[in-house]
């Protein structure tokens, strides 16, 4: 498994639900985003079934729901992250890494 990132709105993304992004909130928003496309879903045994987004124009970042955040792999470059930093903004959420390092719009953790 590798490195993931963490859509959140919470201050730790282990702590999401203490400030979720709804399922519907997410799912509504990645519909209405160009840059996203549906590509399956993914059953957690913890939260249920949740749609994976995959990201159009780049050949890995994948986003997928789960228990108040929205899990992103598969991101290569800093120019990348920056990208994907500036989208989580359009949900009122930081990008946060596994080790708890938050980044900023440059793609750099902070």
């Amino acid at each position: 498994m590798g490195y993931e990132l963490h859509v959140t709105r919470s201050p730790d993304w282990s702590a999401a639900a203490s400030k979720p992004i709804p399922q519907a909130e997410w799912e509504t928003f990645a519909r209405s985003e160009p840059r996203l496309v549906e590509d399956g879903y993914v059953d957690w045994s913890d939260s249920g079934r949740a749609i994976a987004f995959d990201w159009k124009d780049l050949a890995g970042p994948s986003f997928v729901w789960r228990a108040g955040q929205v899990n992103v792999k598969g991101i290569r470059t800093a120019v990348e992250l920056g990208e994907i930093v500036a989208f989580a903004r359009g949900l009122a959420a930081n990008i946060q890494g596994d080790d708890g390092e938050v980044y900023g719009d440059d793609g750099r953790p902070k």
